[in-house]
């Protein structure tokens, strides 16, 4: 039974692990054993019977199971101390003859490592697109709380934006929503400096940063006074903007800068993590939007409408709020709505992403298919240089390496050829990822 467990090839003894205790404890017996065994003979061989002998011998010993526990725990410190000095020389020493192997056949390095970063990258690329569109589109806390109001008009796909007059009329009336908010995107110059690039910013209406759940880095947000009719102006800086062109000065609230030609004063910082879904990076500012009278009265559907949903509430809730909203809205402002208007209540994907969900997932599987001929294609390829090993491999065990170690060297190759695979496959996925962000036209925002 022993001969048998001392021959059978296991991940133990491939990898070096230490020694179980049962099977510690069963080698300190054996040798203990051993030892009181001999003193037995030299005293029979003194004259003593075998009873006599293993008496006398048990007595001289001593303490039989005190000095088994001892050298037990002496033994298990020692094997640890040589395992792990024995595992690290094996796995410099593993290292070191893959890399020279590997280089060796440098043809054969790149076309697997080209092959896995193909099938790897591809996936990984798709993958982070179907997560950012389809599973997590949204970069906001309870993101399953938003939603967006869109127009319909007829029978047509409904567009996910509404007239500046409806959105006031649905932020003052709706009881459905925590808040209601709206943004417009603008270009400004920062400074007296008009030949300068200018800065992109956004005009936002109060309950915007409620509704997206940010909060401040340094100084407030915006809040109701600032957006009163005569208020002084205002400005939350962007954190990159911040960093950047203030040098990431904690001083900076209540200074005043220069800002499309008006002079505001700063009440606050955003932090790095501040992105807005619906541009394709974070504004550099951000400043109050109030609608004038001629604004309220423009029919056209040029603005986002986004909400943070009450919790508790059903869909069914959502669908007659707006249904009774919008009624009222028809009958206060007959002369602004169409026949066969609607308004309706709309997920992200829905708006940004649309025809591209379906298209991703297919995508998606393609490229799942790609990666798995890529797994194909390496596995022929490293079974194929198995082959032609064959008298490497021989010559190894002629020379004493046995085959758990051999096995060990094989997947050391593995495993380093993973590594070098997994990093490029890394920097293709990024550059992919950068490319279908162009190439969504606004789908794949973040």
């Amino acid at each position: 039974m022993s001969a048998e467990r001392g021959g059978r090839w296991d991940l133990r003894r491939v990898f070096r692990l230490p020694s179980t205790r049962r099977r510690l404890r069963d080698d300190v017996e054996a040798e203990l054993a051993f030892h009181l065994e001999g003193r037995v003979d030299e005293l029979m061989r003194d004259g003593l019977t075998r009873d006599e002998a293993e008496r006398e011998a048990r007595r001289r010993f001593g303490d039989y199971r005190r000095i088994e526990q001892e050298v037990e725990r002496m033994t298990l410190r020692s094997e640890r101390r040589r395992t792990l000095r024995d595992r690290v020389d094996a796995a410099v020493a593993d290292l070191r003859y893959s890399s020279r192997s590997l280089a060796r056949q440098p043809l054969y390095l790149t076309v697997i490592v080209a092959t896995l970063t193909l099938g790897v990258g591809a996936t990984a690329a798709m993958f982070h697109a179907v997560d950012r569109v389809i599973l997590h589109p949204l970069p906001y806390p309870d993101a399953d709380r938003i939603v967006y109001l869109g127009t319909r008009w007829g029978k047509e796909r409904p567009t996910g934006a509404v007239s500046p007059g409806r959105f006031q009329f649905f932020h003052d009336n709706s009881r459905i929503f925590d808040g209601l908010a709206t943004l417009q995107t603008v270009e400004a110059q920062l400074g007296d400096d008009d030949s300068g690039v200018p800065i992109e910013g956004v005009r936002v209406t109060p309950d915007f940063l409620s509704v997206v759940g940010a909060r401040p880095l340094l100084g407030r947000g915006l809040v109701a006074r600032d957006f009163e009719g005569g208020a002084p102006p205002v400005v939350m800086l962007g954190h990159a903007l911040w960093t950047s062109r203030f040098g990431a000065d904690s001083g900076i609230v209540g200074r005043g800068i220069r800002l499309r030609g008006r002079l505001y004063s700063v009440v606050g910082v955003l932090p790095p993590s501040f992105e807005i879904a619906e541009l394709s990076s974070p504004p550099a500012f951000v400043v109050p939007l109030m609608f004038s009278a001629g604004e309220l009265t423009d029919r056209g559907a040029n603005y986002t409408a986004i909400g943070r949903i009450r919790r508790g509430v059903t869909d069914a809730q959502i669908s007659a709020d707006v249904a009774s909203i919008f009624a009222a809205f028809r009958r206060q402002f007959p002369d602004g709505v169409e026949k066969d208007d609607a308004i309706t209540v709309m997920k992200y994907e829905q708006i940004f992403a649309g025809d591209l969900v379906s298209q991703l997932w297919i995508m998606l599987g393609a490229t799942l298919f790609v990666f798995l001929l890529a797994c194909a294609n390496v596995a022929n390829l490293v079974y194929a240089r198995a082959l032609t090993r064959g008298r490497e491999f021989a010559v190894r065990a002629a020379l004493g390496a046995g085959r758990s170690r051999i096995v060990r060297q094989v997947l050391v190759e593995m495993v380093l050829i993973g590594i070098v695979s997994t990093m490029t496959a890394t920097a293709a996925s990024f550059a992919s990822v950068r490319g279908l962000v162009a190439l969504a036209h606004g789908a794949l925002l973040r």
